[in-house]
This record gives structure tokens, C-alpha cells and sequence, in this order.
């Protein structure tokens, strides 16, 4: 599975596949989707901390990874052919949408269709662009295209006076044509070679191939071809192999619209002209692939349904007749959840786009794929083959049979199939893993039969692969086999005799029977072949069935008769059904189904894993817990037989049936290939090729080979640059079942080689280094990286891998260091309770290392916590303990911290103000000696918090500004968050609503993308108290009832008075004075319960100002006193302005 970096993590890359984005953690467990084109894919892909992902499509994947450039970040895909990496634009986060991303796979992942032998190549489909043998040639002009384009389209040639009027209509006639002359000579310097000739007529040259004209011969071709055949009165369609070349043609000459993202705006007549032409080419390349579909269609040609379709849905999403054919396809094919997500996506686009919903005949299909039944109409009459009966169904215990309905009807028509074409058989081969339920399906669909068929059932061994005719003497030694032939007697044909040689039992009761050929004999071999088939065919006058299971074990005498068998020519219907897994069939057999293939009688259905629902269903029908489901699910990878196993067997084991399956798989590997396959185990989930080789101690060629070896023991598999196994339970027996001692050298070594190809980015790899050192009880080096991705982790602001690594670290080999990381993290989190009391132990062994730097760093640490948890005189308390620690040392950044936080004390706790700023500016000026950036930010938000206080909010909102400046240079999101949150707060008071506004929209907006949870509690209170400026009552109230949550999580009591405040302010507006009066004094009796004075003024005033309203004056009076009394201790000129405003206000109306 591909991987990448986050935190000390190496994650699966994330993927896209079936219109979900899917985020698997660190062991490749499906965490979460995210739907594409949702408000949450977008939101995804505006995190820059999210670098790249993969596209799967039916014809082959892509990786889409984000590239800074000078104006921005975009996005570029990727896929390597042929050992030459293609690169592909795909646009802007906005503008990644489902069908941009198609586009862009389509682009990639189909070839450049210019014959080798071409001297010079045109192509306009998609991105234009100009080869001449085979290099390619830079044209910098927009008109040099759009002239070559004209040319090619017309063919016919054109007049320069006409070219130049076209391409420079608002130029003089002589200047027009100088400007033409240019360019051609331009475009001729450019190629060395002229490739327009002629003089007042001017045209492309012969040699001059283009894609638009071979694009439109094919097209031409297809529609004669079909019209021809039609008329012919055959009517029959195109053969399907040749409707595929047409297919493939088509596809790769269609790279995109005509001259696409070329804009000719300043040229009226010929954007009109190229406008028209892109739609023509575009309806005539839709056209062409819709009359081969129903061709591939009709001949059962489901995978290159899907191609054809997604290309067409990729260019136009409005294509309701092409997602029928997608809907048809995956359901044929046995994916129902993509037939139905095609309906999804479709439905959404209509209404996107249209504001309309599907046609009736869409939900119709869609209804027919829910409930079984889309294969009823193609299903022949009950006159033509027996139908399965409700008596007869019945038989069947439907509870295990689940997920493959589908196949089941596919039997059904090859049934049909082949009661209507008798004397030519039909061959099914089910295919797939061991335990996907070959064996079921044909259980439960052969027990439906109506009676009027006769089954013959031939079983392959993997014991008798070396003896001729193995499966063959079994079934002739059968008793029902034997009650026939000797029906026959006393004049037994002539095959008997034959037969008698393979079967000494029928040698005693047939007269003359044969002696035992030595099968030397190629005539010999025949008539033995035709002697066993008439032996089948004699069972029975009716209808055959045959079934083979475990074909890929046959011997190969019986490969030989079985292909004999279904190429040779009868009077009866037959349908042959065979279950083999491809990943063990020998080369004859993939060359047999070949030829079958050609002959038009092969049907291939491969069985693929059920889905998470069916594994589901399947666990309850077993008696399993379904709370075990997603578990089983995950270790099963959807195989059926595994889930059997597994809900029989306890949570966490691994059943001793399942272990000794894969175990013998495994003992059947070469060499070289386990000690490959051990080595993937052991690096999961990172397993790219140079680590295999070099973790497996192999040549690369070795490697290679090993690998190739486990593709097709269908044990391992791609995953873009890395491997995946198949089954996860087969990592997990191979670890299980390797010696202690080899598992502990291959983690060693695992070890050594990250270590030795990251030596100049060991972070990005610490936390494997870390997980491979654990494996092998080596503390101290497991401590020490595990250290390393903590502290890598936050630096990508992962937090949750941070804690994880930090916990790690200190179980193995505490420090106070790892204490004090521990502490950050969980802060990061939002765990501040849980911080604060890692810290305080992290101080105090700090203490009593006598480290009085570490000791100072976490009091300082400890104080912004204080701050955050609204705990005023913690926070003075802890930065005065920090600077006591400071007294022997001159480090200037560590004393502007002390400062800082002294001054941030001082205004929390109602000190003079001007002492606050005094400690402030003081820590400004030391942190420009330390040259303390980030510090600086931190400096000027508590600055724009003092002046407000003082009563200039113009100084507070410049304060704040510049704050968000230094933030950003910095790279610090949480500064830059506040920034934005006072510099709203402070503008809403100057009452400018709509700077504020502009303020407080960045600040959420950063706050979400970075995912950084503190600030919220304020952001939301700012929001909300400009929703109250607004007049907007209830708006307001939500913003505060969110903010409260957020404040009582981080138990910020500051913040919850706060809240419990303005939401008495939304009540006053709404005119619910009753309940204001209780939120105000509710919150005023929370503020005197804290050092939170600006605040507890500020709730007298409010009080007062309702008190007003209600006319309770002798209450106003009351409570403005009180607020009186706070104000004679205070400089906070902002509201001694508001009470003086008040008290006017009282003594008029007394």
C-alpha cells in the first residue's frame, strides 16, 4: 500500500476510488470517506498539510501531489509509463472536482496515438502541442495553434487575404498580411522545416500528420462499418474485437476538447468558428463511442463498457445514457455498490447542474439492481429453459449465500445461453482467491436446477496432478457411470471398449473389452478423448451440465480432454462450469481459455471480496457479533471463507485452519520469494522496493523476480510504489510462525538501512526506526526516536501522534525533557487539565535536576495554561517562578518571556495597566535582541489588550495588526488566529462592523483549516458579539451557546461568565427580560468568584443598562455602586467612560 508521511506515522496515501477519498491509519485501517466534490473534499484539500493522493480508475491510477509555486499551490498529477514519469496540471484545490480529476487520469493514461514513422505530428486534442520526429516543438503563439488548427480542419486551401482579414481583423490589409508572414516564418524557425506550402493558397503539407483527421476516419469507419452491416441485412453488429481496437483508437487520439484551454476572445469570428468545431468533434466522438458500447455491451464486454463510459461521464457528466451503461456494467460484473453509486453521482449532477432528477427509466434500473432482478428480461422464456421454482429455491439455506445474487443470475443466462445453441458448448469460468466461494456458488445455483438437466461433477486434486486422466477415472469408476454403461450391454458401442481400458472394473463385466493404452499414440489419444466424452454424453438424453472444480489441478491429459471436450461439436446443449484460481493455473490452461476465448464460447466470472455490508450480513447469518464485523471485515479482506473462520474463532486469535491454509501456500514459495514475503511483513506498512531488496539482503533482479512470484500467488500486491498483502492475516501468520530470532535480525535491520537512506531526514522516519527498535527490546534506541517523532509530530501540528510518541518515550526511559514535550502536546490537544498536572511534575523534576532553564521553560509554560484555563493569578504566580529561575542566566529570549507573561499577569489580575505595559514593552524590546519572532506576535496581542483597556481601541486594533504580520512571518497559527480575533473585537468597538467582520471570517477560517482548537472559545464570543451589533439576536445566541461548549471543555471560567453574559445580552435584545436577568447575574456571580476585573466591571455595567430598561432603578443604582467601588482601584478607561455615561443616565431619571 502506498505510503506517506505524517506526524512519525507513515500512512497509507490516501486514495480515491469510487467517488470516496479514503484515509486509512498508520496499519492500513479504513478510518474515515470523504465523498468527492462534498464541502468536506474540498475542506480536505485546502489543508496543506495534506501533500498527495491517488486516483484509482478502471484503466489505471495516477498520483495527484501539491506543488508550491510563486502564486500558490496547485496540483499535479503524475503516472509513470514505460519507465518515463507524465505529468499532468490538475488545477486548484476549488477546482479538483470529480470530473476535473477524470479528465486529467484520462489524459495521462492513455498514449500518444502518433504513428512511429510520422515526420511531424499535430495534435489539438486536449493540451496542443507539435512533434517533429518525435521531439517535441515549442510554439509560444496562441494564433501559430489556432492558424495550424484552422488548416487542418479545412483541408481545402485556404487564401492568405482570408487568413489574414481572419486572425487580424482590426488590422490594415497590408499589415494583416505582414503579421501572417511573421508567423509563418516564425513557426518555420521553430521546426527547421516549412510544413505549409503553397503561395496565395496556402495548406499543410502531406507529411503533416494530425489527430483530428486519423480521429476522423476512425469515426467515419465506425458509423459505415455499423450502417453497413445493418444494411447488409445481417444484422449483426460489429465484432466485438474489433469494435475494442476502434475503442482504443478513439481514445487515445481523444485527449480532450479541441485546442483545449485556448482562449480567442480578441478574435470574434474565429472563436465562434473553433467554438462550434470543439462541439462537433466532441458530439461526433460521443457519437462513435456509443455505437460501439452497445456493441461491447451486447456481446457481454462489461470492462470495456466501463472504459468507454467513465471517458465519455469524465467529459460530460450529463450523459444520462452513458451511466446506464456504467449502472449495467458494475452490476453485471458483480459491484453492485458502484451500479448504485453511478445513480448517485448522476442524480447529483442533474440537480447540480439542471435542477432536475433522473429519467423514469434510470430509477428503474436502479430499482431492478436493488432487488435482484435486472437480469429477469434477459433471461429466455420458461418455453426455452426451466426457471428456478419457488419449491426448489427453497432447498437452499439463503442465510450463507450472500453478496452474490449477481453471479447467480449470470449462470442463469449462460444457462439460457446455451439451451438455445445446442451442439456448441458453453464454457463459465469462475474465477478467484481460495475461500471466495467458487464452491458455494455452484452449490446453491446447481441445487436449483429444475429436473431435466443432468449434472456431471469432476473434481481435480492437487494429489493426483501427476496421474493422466486422474478426475476423469474417478467420475467413470462412479456408480451412476457405471449403471449406464452397463445398460448397454449385451452390444456395448464401441467407446466402451475404450473407456474399459482406463477402468479395470468394466474390463470383468465387457466382453473384448480393450487393453490399457500407453496413450503414445496421437490417434490413439483421440479416440480415447472421444470414447470418455461420449461416456459424459451417454449419462443422459437431456440437457448437460458439467462442472469441474479445482481445474487448476487437473492433470495435464485432462486439461488436454477438457479442451477437447468443449471444442468438440454435439446435438445437445452444454454448459460447462469450472472453478479455478489464476494465480495457480498452469500456462495450457491460460492457453486453452485463450483459444475458448477466440471461439466466442468463454465467459469468464471472477468472484471478487463481498463488501463491508455483505461481510456484515454474512457474520450475522453465522451467528457472529455484529460488533465484530468491522474487525472481521478488516482481518478477512471480504473473503467469505475467512469470515467463516474467523467468527468461529476468538476475538484477536487467528484460527488454526485459516493459519495452516495460508501456512501451506506459503511453504509452496520459492526461497528467495519467502524471505522476500518475511521481509514485507516486518517493514509494513512501508514496503517499497530498495527497502525490500535491502531489508531482504537480495539483488535487486532477485527482488524483482521474488516478487513477480508473490503477484501470482495472489499474496502480495501493488499498491502505486509500494506492496500490500492480499490478506492482511498473512502478515500476521508469517511474523507468527518466523523465529524469534530471524524476526529480531529483520527488524534490526530494518532498522539500520532507515537509518542509513534517511541519514539527512531521520524525523520523517523516526517513527518507524522507533517501532522496529521496541520490536527487538532496544529501550534506550526505541526512547530516543520515539522522542524524535514526538517532537517531528508537533512540527506538522499533529498533535494526537505527539502525545502517542511522547508516551511511548517516557514508559521506556522518562526524562523531564519527554515530561515537559508530553505536556506541549497535550496543550495542542486541548487536554489542558491533563497538561497542567504532566507539567507541574515535569517542573518539579526539573527542580531537582537543578536544570533552572528547564525549570523557568515550564512555569512559563504552565502560565499560558493558567491563561487559557481563565485562572488570572495562576498565571502571575507561575511567571514569577519562572523569572526567579532566570537569575543566573543573561538569555534574552527567556527573560522577554518572563516579561511577557509578568505583563499578561498584571492586566489579568487587575494591576495598573500602565505596569502591564511597562512589563510589555520591556519584553518587546528583548525580544528583538533575541531576534524571538514568534514572542514578538505574542507581545503585540497583549499589547492591543491593554490599550482597549485604556480606552483606545484605534491603538489596540494597530497593536493587533501587527501582530498578525509578525504571526505570519513566524508561522505561528495560534498568534495569528488571536490576532485576527482582537483586532475584530477591538474594531467592532470602534464600530467599524465591517473591518471587524473581515477580522473574525479569517480567523475561523484559519482556525479550521489548521485545526487549531483553543482559540475557538474566543473566536466564537467575537463572532457573536458582532451578531449583537447587528441586531441579530438569535444569530448571536448560537455563536455564544457554541463558545460556551467550548469554554466549560477547556474549563475556562472566565470565558463561561463571559458567555453566560452575552447570552443575557441576546435575551435583552430579543426582549426576553427576564431571562437576561438571570444570565447577568448568574455571570456576575461567576466573575466574582475569579480575578477576572475588566470582566466583572463590565457585567455591573450591563446590569445596570437592563436594570435601566426595566425600570427597577433602586436595583441600577445598586449595582452601579458596586461597580463604582471596582473602578477606584482601576485604570480601565474604556469603562469608566461607559460608567460615567450611566451614572449621568441614573441621576436624570432620579
Amino acid at each position: 500500500m502506498t505510503q506517506h508521511t505524517r506526524g512519525r506515522f507513515h500512512y497509507p496515501l490516501p486514495q480515491v476510488k469510487d467517488a470516496q477519498l479514503l484515509l486509512r491509519d498508520a496499519t492500513g485501517t479504513l478510518l474515515s470517506t470523504i465523498p468527492i466534490d462534498s464541502a468536506e473534499w474540498y475542506g480536505w484539500l485546502q489543508d496543506h498539510t495534506h501533500q498527495s493522493f491517488s486516483y484509482q480508475t478502471p484503466t489505471g491510477a495516477i498520483t495527484l501531489r501539491r506543488e508550491q509555486q510563486r502564486r500558490g499551490s496547485y496540483w499535479y498529477a503524475y503516472q509513470s509509463q514505460r519507465g518515463k514519469v507524465h505529468k499532468a496540471y490538475a488545477g486548484k484545490s476549488e477546482h479538483l472536482s470529480l470530473e476535473r480529476l477524470q479528465t486529467v487520469a484520462a489524459t495521462l493514461l492513455q498514449s500518444s496515438a502518433i504513428p512511429s514513422h510520422v515526420d511531424v505530428g499535430l495534435h489539438l486534442f486536449g493540451s496542443p502541442h507539435l512533434l517533429s520526429h518525435q521531439q517535441n516543438v515549442a510554439l509560444h503563439s496562441t494564433k501559430m495553434f489556432a492558424l495550424l488548427t484552422y488548416l487542418a480542419l479545412h483541408r481545402r486551401p485556404q487564401s492568405r487575404e482570408h487568413l489574414a482579414t481572419l486572425f487580424w481583423p482590426d488590422s490594415m490589409a497590408a499589415a494583416a498580411r505582414k503579421n501572417l508572414r511573421n508567423l509563418l516564418w516564425s513557426m518555420h524557425s521553430a521546426l527547421g522545416i516549412g510544413i505549409i506550402q503553397g503561395n496565395e493558397q496556402v495548406t499543410l503539407k502531406k507529411y503533416v500528420w494530425t489527430d483530428v483527421q486519423e480521429f476522423e476516419q476512425v469515426c467515419q469507419q465506425v458509423a459505415m462499418q455499423a450502417r453497413g452491416k445493418l444494411s447488409s441485412g445481417m444484422n449483426v453488429p460489429l465484432a466485438p474485437t474489433e469494435a475494442g481496437a476502434h475503442v482504443a483508437t478513439l481514445m487515445s487520439l481523444y485527449q480532450g476538447p479541441l485546442l483545449q484551454g485556448i482562449q480567442l476572445n480578441d478574435l470574434l469570428e474565429l472563436d465562434l468558428w473553433l467554438g462550434a468545431e470543439r462541439e462537433r468533434l466532441q458530439q461526433q466522438y460521443f457519437q462513435a463511442l456509443s455505437t460501439l458500447i452497445h456493441i461491447q455491451a451486447a456481446a457481454g464486454k462489461w470492462s470495456e463498457v466501463l472504459t468507454i463510459a467513465h471517458s465519455v461521464v469524465a467529459l460530460d457528466p450529463l450523459q444520462e445514457s452513458m451511466y446506464h451503461m456504467l449502472m449495467k456494467a458494475y452490476a453485471y460484473l458483480g459491484q453492485r455498490t458502484n451500479a448504485l453509486r453511478q445513480y448517485d453521482l448522476l442524480k447529483a449532477a442533474l440537480d447540480r447542474e439542471l435542477g432536475v432528477a433522473p429519467l423514469v427509466e434510470t430509477q428503474q434500473l436502479r430499482d431492478a439492481i436493488v432487488n435482484g432482478t435486472l437480469h429477469s428480461d434477459s433471461i429466455t422464456s420458461p418455453h426455452d429453459v426451466p426457471q428456478k421454482s419457488a419449491q426448489s429455491a427453497s432447498k437452499v439455506n439463503p442465510s450463507p449465500f450472500i453478496g452474490r445474487q449477481l453471479e447467480y443470475d449470470l449462470l442463469q443466462n449462460a444457462l439460457a445461453e446455451a439451451a438455445r445453441s445446442p451442439g456448441r458448448a458453453h464454457v463459465v469460468l469462475i474465477n478467484g482467491e481460495v475461500g471466495i466461494g467458487k464452491s458455494m456458488l455452484w452449490q446453491t445455483w446447481s441445487s436449483s436446477l429444475q429436473p431435466g438437466y443432468t449434472v456431471v461433477e469432476l473434481q481435480c486434486l492437487a494429489s493426483t496432478q501427476a496421474l493422466p486422466f486422474a478426475p476423469l477415472i474417478t467420475f467413470l469408476r462412479s456408480q451412476q457411470t457405471m449403471q449406464r454403461i452397463t445398460a448397454l450391454l449385451p452390444r456395448p458401442p464401441l467407446w466402451v471398449s475404450d473407456v474399459a481400458g482406463l477402468v479395470p472394473d468394466l474390463q470383468a463385466i465387457i466382453p473384448n473389452a480393450g487393453i490399457p493404452t500407453a496413450l503414445s499414440s496421437r490417434d490413439e489419444l483421440l479416440r480415447m478423448f472421444e470414447a470418455i466424452a461420449q461416456s459424459v454424453l451417454a449419462l443422459s438424453s437431456q440437457p448437460l451440465v458439467l462442472w469441474v472444480d479445482d481445474l487448476h489441478w487437473a492433470d495435464q491429459t485432462t486439461l488436454d480432454w477438457f479442451n477437447y471436450f468443449v471444442q468438440r461439436q454435439g446435438d445437445k446443449p452444454l454448459l460447462v462450469v469450472a472453478a479455478y484460481r489464476p494465480e495457480d493455473a498452469p500456462p495450457s490452461l491460460i492457453q486453452f481459455t485463450a483459444q475458448w476465448a477466440r471461439l466466442g464460447i468463454l465467459q469468464h466470472l471472477s468472484l471478487s471480496p463481498l463488501t463491508q455490508d455483505e461481510s456484515t450480513a454474512l457474520v450475522i447469518a453465522l451467528g457472529g457479533e455484529q460488533a465484530r464485523s468491522a474487525a472481521i471485515y478488516e482481518q478477512s479482506a471480504g473473503n467469505p471463507y475467512f469470515i467463516s473462520e474467523l467468527v468461529r474463532s476468538a476475538p484477536h486469535s487467528v484460527p488454526t485452519a485459516l493459519a495452516d491454509l495460508l501456512q501451506a501456500r506459503l511453504e509452496r514459495l520459492p526461497e528467495v520469494a519467502l524471505q522476500v514475503l518475511q521481509a514485507a511483513a516486518i517493514l509494513l506498512p512501508d514496503t517499497d522496493i530498495p527497502t525490500l531488496r535491502r531489508t531482504s539482503g537480495r539483488t535487486e533482479e532477485e527482488t524483482l523476480e521474488a516478487l513477480e512470484n508473490l503477484f501470482r500467488a495472489g499474496l502480495l500486491r501493488e499498491q502505486g510504489q509500494q506492496y500490500a498483502f492480499v490478506h492482511p492475516l498473512v502478515a500476521t501468520i508469517i511474523v507468527d510462525h518466523m523465529s524469534g530470532i530471524r524476526r529480531a535480525a529483520l527488524h534490526r535491520r530494518v532498522a539500520a538501512v532507515l537509518e542509513s537512506m534517511y541519514a539527512e531526514e531521520i524525523p520523517t522516519v523516526a517513527g518507524r526506526l522507533f517501532r522496529h527498535y521496541q520490536a527487538v527490546n532496544m529501550g534506550r534506541q526505541a526512547a530516543h526516536f520515539a522522542e524524535i517523532a514526538a517532537t517531528y509530530a508537533l512540527s506538522l501540528a499533529a498533535p494526537a501522534e505527539a502525545v502517542f510518541f511522547y508516551q511511548e518515550a517516557l514508559a521506556l526511559a522518562p526524562t523531564p525533557l519527554r515530561q515537559f514535550g508530553l505536556g506541549v502536546a497535550l496543550i495542542w490537544q486541548g487536554k489542558l487539565e491533563d497538561a497542567k498536572a504532566v507539567l507541574e511534575v515535569a517542573q518539579g523534576a526539573f527542580d531537582e535536576q537543578g536544570n533552572w532553564q528547564g525549570v523557568a521553560q515550564t512555569s512559563f509554560e504552565l502560565a499560558k495554561l493558567c491563561l487559557a484555563m481563565g485562572d488570572s493569578h495562576g498565571v502571575l504566580r507561575w511567571a514569577e517562578q519562572g523569572r526567579e529561575a532566570l537569575v543566573s542566566t543573561d538569555d534574552a529570549a527567556m527573560h522577554a518571556v518572563a516579561q511577557y507573561l509578568l505583563g499578561l499577569g498584571c492586566r489579568v489580575c487587575g494591576h495598573a495597566l500602565l505596569e502591564a505595559e511597562t512589563h510589555l514593552l520591556e519584553a518587546s524590546q528583548l525580544a528583538q535582541t533575541a531576534q524571538y519572532l514568534e514572542l514578538r506576535a505574542t507581545i503585540s496581542v497583549e499589547l492591543g489588550n491593554v490599550y482597549a483597556q485604556q480606552g483606545d481601541p484605534a491603538r489596540a486594533v494597530k497593536a493587533c495588526e501587527e501582530a498578525v504580520r509578525l504571526a505570519r512571518r513566524a508561522k505561528d497559527r495560534f498568534q495569528e488566529i488571536l490576532g485576527h480575533n482582537n483586532a475584530a473585537y477591538y474594531a467592532l468597538l470602534q464600530g467599524n462592523l465591517e473591518w471587524a467582520q473581515e477580522h473574525i471570517t479569517i480567523g475561523l477560517a484559519l482556525a479550521e483549516k489548521h485545526a487549531v482548537a483553543v482559540p475557538r472559545q474566543w473566536l466564537y464570543s467575537t463572532q457573536g458579539e458582532l451578531a449583537l451589533a447587528q441586531k441579530q439576536w438569535e444569530e448571536a445566541a448560537t455563536w455564544f451557546t457554541r463558545g460556551l461548549v467550548e469554554a466549560e471543555h477547556y474549563g475556562n471560567r472566565e470565558q463561561i461568565a463571559n458567555y453566560h453574559a452575552n447570552l443575557g445580552l441576546s435575551a435583552q435584545g430579543r426582549g426576553d427580560l427576564e431571562r437576561a436577568v438571570l444570565l447577568l447575574e448568574q455571570a456576575r456571580t461567576e466573575a466574582t468568584l475569579i480575578a477576572a476585573p475588566h470582566l466583572h466591571i463590565q457585567i455591573h455595567l450591563w446590569l445596570t443598562e437592563l436594570y435601566l430598561l426595566r425600570e427597577e432603578y433602586a436595583a441600577a443604582k445598586e449595582v452601579l455602586n458596586r461597580a463604582s467601588k471596582l473602578l477606584e482601584t482601576s485604570d480601565l478607561g474604556l469603562l469608566r467612560n461607559c460608567f460615567q455615561q450611566l451614572q449621568t443616565k441614573l441621576r436624570s431619571i432620579l
